[in-house]
């Protein structure tokens, strides 16, 4: 038989059920979803220290699939004014590294759509399992100092806890649920003061910086060092294909923004957090990571795996026909130099480490260096003569401003471009 929804005001003793308004002790984070190791965070948000065993406190799960209880556990010792107290699952002493300040009888609690109730002037042994909760809190005359709906809405839970319509908070894999700061909201908290976060127990919570989805690349140029953004681009190169940086994976992203058409950004993922092999002319849609800089350069270090969209081409290359007086303007661009001389004979090496073939363009502009990487596809190649034409990525190296090409054809004296318009 479907239950009746029972309606109850926060801080009021409605039919004998007692509801705190300004609770001391609040539930503050915990964990549902990290097998041997799930635990509860209390937070004493008042300026006394708290007798938890002598006040009678008590944790009581409640069942979301019946809204009936399913395990309880008397608190004890104390807990100090600011403080934090630990309830691990039976045998876990610490987590994180800290300590626990009581290990319960249960192995773990159920990860919602359920519900956790913090009790006073109770005891464990009036909620056995499978009883009505809010039926034995009013039979008992216990108080309920805080409780938590966690997972998604249960209008029934609602019902038994006193709860707004529609109050719950989040529950996931990604790390533990907790207040954005501690004790955020008191009792009449909404869903807003709650986050899913970083695992902290009997540490102070902070609220998690969510990642700016800048408008383009442009305008996550603009952004701070140490700001994450969201960003879309198309690869221009890679070092799989194009040796890059040897040991690196690194590869450039552009679109279409900035003052000259287009912006573009290197991405550094060095720690390999995107998955799959990046390739010229992938798009790479809601590409995240923190900005940074190494030897003057912007640069993306990815902090989440993206999936790319494979098949396409690389951006045309922007011909620079004149003297360019910033080179943040097109760093990190697809580029293009008509009229270079290139310092050298024979074939392009790179050495050990890389070489810089230094050159003059007619007109003149702000790159006066070839760059040829280790792993380049140019090495080995024949340098050309004059006047050559040069398409690449503008890259910059403690204040040395470089062209680094991708492929041979990239490097010809030839100003035909049929060969990068193919390129993939």
């Amino acid at each position: 038989m479907k239950k009746i929804r029972k309606t109850f005001a926060l801080g009021l003793v409605l039919s004998g059920i007692t509801l705190s308004a300004q609770a001391q002790v609040l539930i503050n984070e915990f964990d549902t979803n990290t097998s041997s190791a799930e635990y509860i965070e209390l937070y004493n948000a008042g300026g006394s220290p708290v007798d938890l065993g002598a006040g009678g406190y008590v944790l009581v799960f409640i069942n979301g699939n019946d809204n009936l209880t399913y395990q309880a556990t008397d608190l004890t010792g104390s807990i100090a004014a600011g403080g934090f107290y630990l309830v691990t699952e039976t045998g876990v002493a610490t987590v994180n590294g800290e300590a626990s300040d009581l290990q319960a009888s249960w192995s773990s609690f159920q990860n919602g759509q359920d519900a956790i109730a913090l009790l006073s002037s109770a005891s464990a042994s009036d909620y056995p399992n499978d009883v009505d909760y809010s039926d034995t809190l009013a039979a008992n005359s216990d108080v309920q100092e805080d409780a938590v709906i966690y997972g998604s809405a249960d209008v029934e839970l609602e019902g038994e806890l006193g709860f707004a319509s529609g109050l719950f908070v989040p529950n996931g894999s990604g790390g533990s649920t907790e207040r954005i700061s501690d004790g955020q909201g008191g009792t009449g908290y909404s869903a807003s003061d709650w986050q899913i976060d970083t695992r902290t127990p009997r540490t102070t919570n902070a609220a998690v910086i969510l990642p700016t989805n800048v408008a383009n690349i442009a305008a996550a140029r603009l952004e701070s060092v140490g700001t994450e953004v969201i960003i879309t681009g198309t690869v221009t190169a890679s070092n799989n294909e194009n040796g890059l940086n040897t040991g690196r994976n690194q590869f450039f992203v552009q679109d279409g923004s900035g003052g000259d058409g287009q912006s573009g950004i290197l991405v550094d993922d060095s720690s390999n957090t995107i998955s799959a092999t990046i390739a010229a002319g992938d798009t790479l849609t809601s590409l995240q990571g923190t900005l940074s800089t190494f030897a003057g350069m912007l640069q993306l270090v990815p902090t989440q795996d993206v999936v790319p969209v494979t098949g396409g081409s690389a951006p045309t290359p922007l011909v620079v026909t004149g003297a360019v007086t910033d080179f943040e303007t097109i760093e990190s661009e697809l580029i293009q130099l008509d009229g270079v001389s290139i310092t050298g004979a024979g074939n392009f090496d790179s050495g050990s480490s890389g070489m810089d073939y230094a050159i003059t363009e007619s007109p003149e502009t702000i790159i006066t260096i070839l760059r040829v990487e280790e792993g380049s596809t140019l090495v080995g190649e024949a340098i050309p003569g004059s006047p050559a034409t040069v398409i690449g990525v503008a890259t910059e190296f403690s204040g040395a401003l470089q062209i680094q090409p991708r492929i041979p054809a990239d490097v010809s004296v030839a100003s035909s471009v049929s060969d990068w318009m193919t390129f993939e």
